[in-house]
């Protein structure tokens, strides 16, 4: 299984890459990031490193890298009060993820199969 990973330089996204190495079912680890994830996780053959640094734009040389993935783990999140204003936090909370699955889900990037799209979120208070 081909899984991508959004949000591997926080706390939580930097386990679920973690868990995804050790899982034999996963066969590749597609981290999507703005930053250079840890070098002990790029290190990992299981692992991809894709810099995006505009999370509602997915050119298609991007697109083709993410084909047949069956899932998305979206770890990427911040607590209400670290947003500096409340645009930036839709941006964030509500745009960023909705334009990943669009571009995902709709430009077909799953081959037709079942694609789980799964946003972790953290505590916002």
């Amino acid at each position: 299984m081909k899984v991508i990973v959004v949000g591997a330089t926080g706390a939580a996204g930097h386990q679920v890459v973690l868990q995804c190495i050790e899982t034999p079912q996963i066969s590749s680890v597609v981290v999507l990031s703005r930053l250079p994830i840890d070098k002990a996780l790029s290190q990992n053959p299981k692992v991809h490193v894709i810099l995006n640094h505009n999370f509602l734009f997915y050119p298609p040389a991007l697109l083709e890298q993410l084909k047949g993935s069956q899932c998305c783990i979206w770890c990427l999140a911040y607590r209400v009060q670290d947003f500096p204003e409340v645009e930036t936090m839709e941006n964030v909370i509500l745009d960023f993820p909705l334009a990943a699955a669009d571009a995902i889900i709709r430009k077909n990037i799953s081959n037709g199969q079942k694609f789980h799209f799964v946003f972790c979120s953290g505590n916002s208070m």
